[in-house]
């Protein structure tokens, strides 16, 4: 399929799993979708630090950060925050 409102859309995709990871940031690209991967919540806050996403899409159990602890952060924290998914494999 080909979803020409994705083109540009920057999305950071966090998961632990990185045949997960890959999968989803491969799929996403085919659509135009900008895709920057992190394997942890913590190392997803890094991210979020210098870059803005229109989305974030991520684990909820992971070592290093959870879903739900990433989640808590990013609604804290002064910048806008973008919108987030959990997923649960």
């Amino acid at each position: 399929m080909n979803y020409p409102k994705l083109k540009g859309v920057r999305i950071l995709v966090v998961d632990d799993e990185p045949l997960v990871l890959d999968t989803i940031k491969e799929h996403l690209e085919l659509e135009g979708v900008v895709v920057n991967t992190a394997i942890s919540g913590n190392e997803a806050l890094k991210m979020l630090a210098d870059k803005t996403y229109n989305l974030i899409l991520s684990d909820i159990r992971m070592p290093n950060g959870s879903g739900t602890e990433l989640l808590k952060n990013v609604l804290s924290s002064s910048h806008q925050a973008p919108p987030l998914i959990l997923m649960s494999s």
